[in-house]
């Protein structure tokens, strides 16, 4: 599958493994999705994906570092969730060109040097 776009439904639950084969987009926000999101340990990480898209679900724990790292990531978008933990200073994708992970419950020193290297972000929430 190439593109998953469930925004704005009433899903609820953890979000299954096999979304992660999902090519291209993945959009879930809006819904009740919970659980943390798959440290990917034992699989490889989607290389095409270019969108994920979660904010306003009830997802927690820490965002994984390899999120940031997908190599055609344009928009990262997890506001509106219970994430915690500091925000990974690996970021390494150049795709990025959007990041949102307002409204969670992060913590730490946001570096923003870390984010200047990253030549096409146009857009950075972190309120």
């Amino acid at each position: 599958m190439r593109i998953l776009y469930l925004v704005d439904n009433n899903f609820h639950g953890l979000i299954p493994q096999w979304i992660w084969n999902t090519t291209e987009i993945i959009a879930l926000a809006h819904n009740h999705f919970t659980g943390e999101l798959p440290s990917l340990a034992n699989q490889s990480m989607p290389q095409d994906l270019g969108m994920l898209w979660l904010s306003g679900n009830m997802l927690n724990g820490s965002i994984p570092s390899w999120l940031f790292a997908l190599p055609s990531i344009a928009v990262l978008a997890l506001g509106g969730n219970q994430f915690t933990g500091k925000i990974s200073p690996e970021i390494l994708s150049n795709s990025l060109r959007s990041i949102s992970l307002d409204h969670n419950n992060l913590s730490g020193i946001v570096e923003l040097d870390m984010f200047a290297k990253l030549k096409n972000l146009i857009f950075l929430s972190l309120s």
